[in-house]
């Protein structure tokens, strides 16, 4: 039978997708349309997964990550810009497992998969700082 699959999306054209791909390949599919930094969209991701497979979740996979470069260079990095990747790149990864741990626990097994976003460029430099200090 397979597992279930249930993921997000801020885009929904690209969460569509996703469900077509997993559907068409004989799988099963459900998907939040959000963006995975607010704590409502982790409470449905979360209560929609535990939906699907009878109050089990046994794997979750944090493939969240975004890259967004200063203006010019570290010198020219905002507060708000470091504060959106460490939301993007780190918290999310805190607040879903927070989330899923007590399905986990209660069920007696699960496994947690955390993925580094990855760098666009294949380089890493001071016009890329903020997104940088995230990956280390």
């Amino acid at each position: 039978m397979g597992a279930a699959k249930s993921a997000t999306n801020a885009n929904s054209d690209a969460a569509s997708a996703t469900h077509n791909e997993i559907v068409a390949a004989g799988g099963r599919a459900t998907i939040v349309v959000g963006d995975i930094r607010d704590r409502d969209v982790v409470a449905a991701v979360t209560e929609t997964a535990l939906a699907v497979e009878d109050s089990r979740i046994d794997i979750l996979v944090n493939n969240v990550g975004d890259f967004r470069p200063a203006a010019r260079d570290f010198m020219h990095s905002t507060e708000d810009q470091w504060q959106t990747l460490y939301e993007v790149n780190l918290l999310h990864v805190l607040r879903m497992c927070h989330a899923v741990l007590p399905a986990m626990v209660n069920c007696g097994r699960g496994a947690i998969v955390n993925k580094k976003a990855w760098c666009p460029r294949g380089d890493l430099n001071p016009h890329r700082a903020t997104w940088s200090q995230r990956q280390s």
